[in-house]
């Protein structure tokens, strides 16, 4: 069996000496897991890195195997623009794994893939905070959780079409798509929210939380 795909790259784990396990957001095939053969050779690590665009080709004898992932670049934004940002970058992380852990495998989730392409490009803008916080509310939402607000926290106004934005409204956004990661979306999985978001989240608060 063979497909080709565009996909983003979303978790990397070594397998064997020179190989890796990507894990892929894929336009057409939902979250798709395979082997990289070389993986961990340095060709393959620049384009490995979560966040890249790549084209991928799965091929495997049976569906149900892990199968192998042979990967070109795509070109288009590129992630090595926030390595000088730590704040921005740990918010491509925790989008990574939110996807990474938060989605099934292999079924496809119609404008998943384009919302976080979307984001990975919105990451370099000015409204970048504000873009991250409306992907978690729409990833809580394809997931199948009536996105409102939860008691004191409020909907922000950037999240019902009534303008607004900034640190504080950006941070109320992110306790309220919290509450809802925690209690509804990974409860039911049975999981803690992937220790990412909250590195994202206190990395934001410490750099940005004055100014609220």
């Amino acid at each position: 069996m063979e497909w080709r795909d565009e996909a983003l790259v979303l978790a990397v784990r070594p397998y064997g000496d020179t190989s890796v396990i990507a894990t892929l957001l894929t336009q057409e095939h939902g979250l798709h897991a395979g082997l990289v053969r070389g993986g961990q050779g340095r060709r393959m690590q620049p384009i490995l890195q979560p966040g890249m665009r790549v084209a991928a080709t799965w091929r495997s004898m049976q569906a149900e195997r892990l199968g192998t992932f042979a990967l070109e670049a795509l070109s288009g934004y590129h992630v090595a623009a926030l390595f000088g940002d730590s704040v921005r970058l740990a918010a491509l992380q925790s989008a990574c794994v939110l996807v990474a852990t938060a989605l099934p495998e292999r079924e496809i989730q119609p404008g998943m893939f384009e919302a976080t392409l979307a984001l990975m490009e919105a990451l370099s803008g000015d409204a970048w905070a504000e873009s991250y916080v409306m992907w978690e509310s729409g990833l809580i939402g394809l997931l199948g959780y009536a996105f409102e607000g939860q008691g004191e926290m409020p909907v922000p106004g950037f999240l019902c079409g009534k303008g607004g934005g900034g640190t504080k409204e950006v941070l109320d956004g992110l306790r309220l798509t919290g509450y809802f990661l925690e209690h509804h979306v990974f409860a039911v999985m049975h999981k803690p929210v992937p220790a990412a978001r909250q590195r994202f989240v206190e990395a934001y608060d410490a750099a940005f939380g004055q100014e609220g």
